[in-house]
C-alpha cells in the first residue's frame, strides 16, 4: 500500500510538474503571439504609410505635368496668335493705298552726320553722331 500511495504522490508530482511546464510553454507562446502581432502592426502601418507618400509623390508629379502641358500649350497658342495677328496687320497694310507725300510740303530730311533731329519720346532735339548702312 505504501508503494501504491508513493507511486500516486510521484504521479502527482510528474502531473504537476508538466502542469507548470505547460503553463510557462502558454506563457511563452501567448508573448510571442503579442510580438508577431505588434511586428505585423508596425509592418503594415509603414506599408501604408509608403503607400501614401508613393501615392502623393505619383500626385505631385501628374500635377507638375499638368501644368507643364498647360504651359506648353499656352506658350503654343501665343505664338499662333502672334502669328496670325501678324499676319492679319501685313493683309491689311498691303491693302491700305501707299500713302502720297503732298507736293507742297517739307522733303523728308537726310541722315547724315550733324543733323538734328528730333527723337520721338526725347523733348530736346538731338545730333546725328553716326550713320550706320
Amino acid at each position: 500500500m505504501a508503494n501504491v500511495l508513493a507511486a500516486l504522490q510521484a504521479k502527482a508530482d510528474a502531473l504537476e510538474q508538466e502542469r507548470g511546464e505547460l503553463a510557462v510553454q502558454r506563457q511563452a507562446i501567448d508573448s510571442r503571439e503579442r510580438s508577431l502581432e505588434e511586428t505585423w502592426e508596425k509592418k503594415y502601418t509603414s506599408k501604408i504609410r509608403e503607400v501614401e507618400q508613393h501615392a502623393a509623390a505619383l500626385a505631385e508629379q501628374f500635377e507638375k505635368q499638368a501644368r507643364e502641358t498647360i504651359q506648353d500649350l499656352s506658350q503654343k497658342a501665343r505664338t499662333k496668335i502672334a502669328k496670325t495677328r501678324r499676319e492679319y496687320q501685313e493683309a491689311v497694310e498691303s491693302l491700305a493705298p501707299t500713302p502720297v507725300r503732298p507736293t507742297g510740303g517739307p522733303a523728308p530730311a537726310k541722315l547724315e552726320e550733324g543733323a538734328r533731329v528730333r527723337l520721338k519720346g526725347v523733348r530736346q532735339v538731338a545730333t546725328v553722331r553716326r550713320v550706320f548702312g
